[in-house]
């Protein structure tokens, strides 16, 4: 294997270990009052996006307007 190889392999596993962490955090504020909506503007999380992203805490109007247009 190459450096570069080991390289990417390092980077999944850290993007992995960073989405299992998010994914802990969501399921510990699953009964929370606050769970599914909006940190920024309080508005509701659709269910789809929370189906897909389910550990969102943006809704896809404030994530659009702090990562970009077309990078939610």
């Amino acid at each position: 294997m190459s450096n570069n190889d080991l390289m990417q392999i390092d980077n999944q596993l850290c993007f992995a270990i960073q989405t299992l962490s998010k994914m802990k955090g969501a399921l510990t504020m699953i009964n929370d009052p606050d769970f599914g909506l909006c940190r920024e503007c309080e508005d509701p999380i659709p269910f789809a996006r929370l189906m897909i992203v389910p550990e969102s805490n943006l809704c896809v109007q404030c994530a659009g307007s702090k990562m970009g247009p077309g990078l939610v």
